[in-house]
Formats: C-alpha cells, sequence, structure tokens
C-alpha cells in the first residue's frame, strides 16, 4: 500500500520529534538526580524559523527569573510541547547561574513575555476568543499547545 503524499512528508518530522524527545529521556536520567544541575533550557530547533510562531518560543523566550528560557529542575513546560516539536532542551548547571540562583520563580513570566509580542505573533498563539478571554483572565491554558509548568519524570 502507498503512503499518502502528506504521509511522506510528515514521517521524517515524526522520526526528529521522537529522536528529540528520546534525547531529553537521556538528558534527564543523567541530570536530574545531580545536585549541580539546577534546571533546563529551552532552545529552540535551528530549524524552528520554518514553522510559524508557537509556544515552542514561549517557552524559549520567557524569563521566570533565571535568564530568558531556563527553567528549575521540578518547575519546567511539559516538552514536547506539540506533536511535532524538536526543541532542544540543554541541562543548567548552578555554577553557571551566579546570583540568579537565589531569585524567585515568576509566574508572570509568560503574561509578561506575551505582553512584548506583536500582532501577528499573538495571532498565532491564540484563537480570536481565547486572546480576548486571556486579556481578561491572563490564564495561560488558553495560548494554543500550552501546559503548565511540571516536573518531568524518565519513562520507564
Amino acid at each position: 500500500m502507498a503512503a499518502h503524499s502528506s504521509q511522506k512528508v510528515l514521517a521524517p518530522e515524526r522520526l526528529m520529534a521522537k529522536s528529540a524527545r528520546a534525547n531529553f529521556e537521556g538528558l534527564l536520567r543523567k541530570t536530574k538526580g545531580r545536585d549541580d544541575v539546577f534546571g533546563y533550557r529551552w532552545l529552540l530547533s535551528p530549524a524552528h524559523y520554518k514553522y510559524p510562531f508557537d509556544v515552542c518560543d514561549v517557552n524559549a523566550n520567557s524569563n521566570v527569573g533565571f535568564g530568558k528560557g531556563i527553567y528549575p529542575k521540578n518547575k519546567m513546560p511539559f516538552y514536547p510541547a506539540h506533536g511535532h516539536c524538536i526543541c532542544r532542551i540543554q541541562a543548567v548547571y548552578k555554577k553557571d547561574l551566579g546570583s540568579k540562583i537565589n531569585n524567585r520563580f515568576d509566574n508572570r513570566a509568560v503574561d509578561k513575555y506575551v505582553s512584548t509580542l506583536s500582532e501577528k505573533d499573538i495571532n498565532k498563539l491564540f484563537t480570536r476568543a481565547n486572546y480576548e478571554q486571556y486579556k481578561k483572565t491572563n490564564n495561560n491554558k488558553l495560548i494554543n499547545n500550552y501546559s503548565d509548568y511540571v516536573d518531568p519524570i524518565v519513562r520507564t
């Protein structure tokens, strides 16, 4: 049976997404229990420029207090952010944070980042109805594919 043309196009993306998830799992296995690791940095894939603005841009550019895209080990965006996510996650060591290590987690970081976006980018992150509701409530779950911060676990 021949594959549909859209399946041929999506197959490499699915494979890359599975590979990215496997790399993240390996990183977690190596670093989750290490005391010298503060957390993780969300990095956009080098290929991300080919895709529309999305929740990955939010995750990579929000600053919860420790630097752009840096999250504590036990409080980071769910990874992968969507079915074809090929972003990279990098360990961040305590020694590299300097005085930022004493900062408090800023739960309003996403709101602050969203407030800097152009209308064009906002239209890619929200449906119109969801954005109107977001402006009233600042409920991040209204962002397409957004998830609350989680303590990532290694799947067995």
